[in-house]
C-alpha cells in the first residue's frame, strides 16, 4: 500500500511540473460579435434534445452540420453556411440490416461513417 501511495505522489509531482512549463508560443484567441445568425429548421419528428452534434468538412471543402435524432435513429445533414437541410441517414434498428439503437457516430468521410450502437432497447 505504501508503494502505491508513493507512486501516486510521484505521479502527481511530475504532473504538476510538466504542466508548469513556459510555452514559447502564445496563442491569442478573441471572440468577435457578428450580426450573422445560423438557423437550422427541424421537422416535427426531430427531438430538440440533441445527443451528438458534429461539424464535418468534405474533401471539396463543403461544410456540414450533422446531428443525431435519437427519436428516429437517424443522422441529419445540413449545409453549414445556409442552414439548408440536405438529407438524413436512417439505419434500421431491427431486421436483417438492423444495427440496434444509435448512440453516436464519427464521420471519416461520406463513404465511411462509424456508428456507436447497442442491441439493447432503450427505456
Amino acid at each position: 500500500m505504501k508503494t502505491f501511495i508513493r507512486f501516486i505522489i510521484l505521479l502527481l509531482f511530475f504532473s504538476l511540473f510538466s504542466c508548469n512549463r513556459n510555452h514559447t508560443k502564445n496563442h491569442l484567441v478573441a471572440l468577435k460579435k457578428m450580426e450573422k445568425t445560423l438557423s437550422f429548421p427541424l421537422d416535427s419528428e426531430t427531438k430538440t434534445l440533441i445527443i451528438a452534434l458534429f461539424p464535418y468538412t468534405d474533401s471539396d471543402g463543403r461544410e456540414y452540420l450533422t446531428f443525431q435524432n435519437e427519436r428516429k435513429n437517424e443522422i441529419l445533414f445540413y449545409e453549414m453556411n445556409t442552414g439548408k437541410f440536405l438529407y438524413k441517414i436512417k439505419p434500421a434498428v431491427e431486421g436483417p440490416n438492423g444495427i440496434g439503437q444509435l448512440f453516436g457516430y464519427h464521420i471519416k468521410d461520406l463513404n465511411h461513417i462509424y456508428l456507436t450502437v447497442t442491441t439493447h432497447p432503450l427505456l
